[in-house]
């Protein structure tokens, strides 16, 4: 069932100047993820980290279906 949406996010990506800036913000957040699971004073850092993740992932996911949508005309008839 995870085949579709994984299609459509490998095949419709975002540009390749977003795909450079997001990239490494995203291995940073990860590090800082990581990082604030080790201590409980950092919870709500994690929390935030965690919602920042959560909306980049929305928007990837928005912006494949887009470009599916958009680009739906190629297919086979």
């Amino acid at each position: 069932m995870s085949i579709i949406p994984m299609f459509i996010i490998s095949e419709y990506t975002l540009s390749i100047w977003a795909e450079l800036i997001i990239v490494p913000v995203l291995a940073v957040i990860s590090g800082l993820l990581v990082v604030s699971e080790k201590d409980k004073k950092y919870h709500q850092f994690k929390k935030l980290l965690n919602i920042i993740l959560i909306v980049i992932g929305f928007i990837y996911i928005f912006v494949g279906i887009k470009g599916f949508i958009t680009n739906l005309n190629d297919a086979p008839k």
